[in-house]
């Protein structure tokens, strides 16, 4: 019962983890897919 708790315990932690780390590597599709020749700005002159 000990190794089903630890085990359980690890995979949260492990969720957790990845949830922080996916989530500081994520970038908006404005800065993803801009370029030099490409602007993605709602407001036009």
């Amino acid at each position: 019962m000990k190794v089903f708790a630890l085990s359980a315990l690890v995979a949260i932690v492990l969720a957790i983890g990845t949830y922080f780390v996916l989530s500081g590597m994520q970038e908006s599709s404005r800065m993803a897919y801009a370029t030099d020749s490409v602007r993605l700005d709602s407001a036009t002159n």
